[in-house]
This record gives structure tokens, sequence and C-alpha cells, in this order.
């Protein structure tokens, strides 16, 4: 069997015509944890928390983003819980060891820091 000749034919893309990556939601998550300080949110020995942050208010600064002003808090949540399981965040825990809880609009929410 015969194979077939193929020519490659070199041009030019023009600059409008290439594709711009759109940043995911868990990479500005990232990146908005990652401009916080280490240990930012830790729980003190008085019991107090020092400055822990909640998944509205890091969704609050992701929506002000370019491109992230229509997603849903829920995927701001599962963002958090996918850099939780990588290890880039803590969750501030009480003396029994269950995730402390502060309450937001009247709804309980976990608090974050950051490892």
């Amino acid at each position: 069997m015969a194979k077939k000749k193929t020519t490659v034919i070199e041009m030019e893309i023009p600059e409008w015509a290439n594709e711009v990556t759109i940043p995911v939601l868990t990479d500005a998550v990232h990146d908005l944890i990652t401009s916080l300080p280490k240990g930012y949110g830790i729980k003190t020995k008085s019991g107090e928390i020092w400055n822990g942050f909640h998944a509205q208010t890091l969704h609050n600064k992701l929506i002000q983003l370019k491109g992230f002003h229509d997603r849903s808090i829920r995927r701001t949540r599962e963002a958090l819980q996918y850099h939780l399981e990588k290890g880039l965040l803590g969750i501030v825990l009480d003396a029994d060891g269950q995730p402390l809880k502060k309450i937001v609009n009247g709804y309980r929410v976990k608090i974050y820091y950051r490892i």
C-alpha cells in the first residue's frame, strides 16, 4: 500500500485568532489564598481567632475579578474544599476537635486559615 504524500503549509495566524486562556475558578481562589500571609486566621491560645476567613469573604473578593462576576458561592466553597484537601488551607477547630463555626448572615460557616 502506498503512502499518501502530504505537504505542510506554513501560514501566519492572525493575532485575533489566537486563543486566550481564561483562568479557572480554583486557580483564582488559589491566587487569593496565596496572597494572604502564612498563618492567617490561626486560633490563638486565648481562644480568639486572629483574622480567620470564611467562604463568603473570599467569594466577595472573587466576584470583583474579571470573568467571575456571575459565579455562585457554591463553586467557591468547592474550590476551598479542594485546597483544603491539597493542604493549602486548614479549618479552625474548637476544644472538642470539631470545626469552629461562626454565624454570618444567619448561617453557621466554617472558619479557614492559611497553612
